[in-house]
């Protein structure tokens, strides 16, 4: 008998594993936090740019610069902004040229939250919504998508502030990903409607794919008509530890910071098992079952057609009900992956432990459980291949 430990909340649960044929655990890689952070930024953005020139080059002091970022409650938003904000007042823009944009969930909402408390009062904050009526149009993509984006995003040098993970719909965040949020909901909604194909999603469209995925491609076509200046992509370990920066072309960059998320946290997987075992990671990985599902849908690229997956996924905050009721359009990052998440418990039975109640679960097709013990008392490990992935959130697991 084996026995693992998943990291649950802010807590751990156990599993014990009994009389499996085989048993393969997958841990995250070892990564070596920046020492200076601030230092390794600074270079980053000046000399080590992919398909740029250095950022001091690119901007002068007139200059009206748009930052974009997004909330992103797993990683440190602030901090990375100010070293930028920093950066930009060293080469001489002054603060009150300086506007940030993030999109926000409900009109007229703030963003203001997001700044660090060392920028409060010298840079200007703005919310963006889809629904906002002051939004511009700068053409329509080969597929008739009219883009529609937030004004600040023309006639100002535009930079991206953004991180990178593995994404279950465009391979990767960061990117072609955050500029479409700030677009207006026709953009967003049919852009989202290229990505399905009659009643399924294609296969391209998963985490870790970008090329040939077509969801990226529509997204990164539509990103070009607002063509930032630059863009600053920053990898973070589990403990939001800066790992690396990838700085220079807003799209070069971001391949840049693709392939070295990969190379971070890549995990080989040779073939595929009967049975797969996942943690989020704990908590804030697993707060919602709408964060959970890029664990879940990690560990189906390696179990057997029709085998078994087991989640152990708190949900402290629930679903949200938008999501877990379906509630959203299709057309939405929501909806999408609500879509791909029914499509995928069709395939595999999926059991979890989780806070979220039971019931919700059940109907969404998942055997729900309170305790992993219940839970266990339900799956057979007898003669059954079995893989562990200690932290699902987080890998970039990949088959060979």
């Amino acid at each position: 008998m084996s026995i693992l430990n998943l990291k649950y909340g802010n807590g751990v649960v156990t599993l014990n594993v009994r009389n499996a044929a085989q048993l393969q655990k997958f841990d995250l890689p070892k990564t070596v936090p920046l020492t200076d952070a601030g230092s390794e930024f600074v270079n980053a953005a000046s000399y080590r740019c992919s398909g740029s020139l250095g950022l001091h080059y690119l901007i002068s002091p007139n200059d009206l610069i748009t930052v974009v970022i997004r909330e992103n409650r797993y990683l440190p938003v602030a901090e990375t902004l100010y070293m930028l904000t920093y950066y930009l007042h060293s080469l001489g823009v002054p603060y009150e040229n300086i506007t940030v944009l993030a999109k926000a969930d409900t009109q007229g909402a703030s963003v203001s939250h997001l700044l660090p408390p060392q920028l409060n009062g010298l840079i200007k904050a703005e919310a963006h919504h889809c629904d906002d009526s002051n939004l511009v149009s700068v053409g329509t993509t080969s597929h008739g998508i009219p883009v529609l984006v937030n004004p600040l995003l023309t006639g100002r040098k535009v930079i991206i502030l953004d991180s990178i993970q593995r994404d279950v719909l465009t391979g990767f965040s960061g990117g072609p990903e955050c500029l479409l949020g700030l677009c207006g909901r026709p953009t967003i909604e049919k852009c989202f409607s290229q990505a399905i194909q009659g009643n399924t999603l294609p296969a391209q469209v998963r985490s870790g794919i970008i090329v040939g995925n077509p969801l990226c491609d529509e997204m990164t076509e539509i990103a070009r008509f607002i063509n930032p200046a630059f863009a600053v992509y920053t990898i973070t370990d589990a403990k939001k530890h800066f790992c690396r920066f990838a700085c220079g072309g807003w799209l070069d960059a971001w391949y840049e910071g693709c392939n070295a998320f990969q190379q971070l946290f890549g995990i080989p997987v040779s073939g595929q098992y009967d049975i797969v075992i996942a943690s989020c990671g704990g908590a804030p990985y697993d707060a919602t079952l709408y964060a959970a599902c890029r664990s879940l849908f990690h560990a189906v690229q390696f179990a057997k057609e029709g085998g078994t997956v087991i989640l152990a996924a708190e949900g402290r905050e629930g679903g949200p009900d938008q999501f877990i009721n379906g509630q959203e359009p299709l057309a939405s990052l929501y909806g999408l992956t609500y879509f791909g998440f029914q499509d995928l418990v069709k395939k595999y039975r999926v059991l979890i432990q989780s806070k979220i109640n039971t019931q919700q679960l059940c109907n969404l097709g998942l055997e729900a459980f309170r305790t992993m013990e219940t839970l266990e008392s339900r799956v057979d490990f007898n003669g059954k291949t079995v893989c562990f992935f200690s932290n699902a959130d987080l890998a970039a697991p990949y088959q060979v």
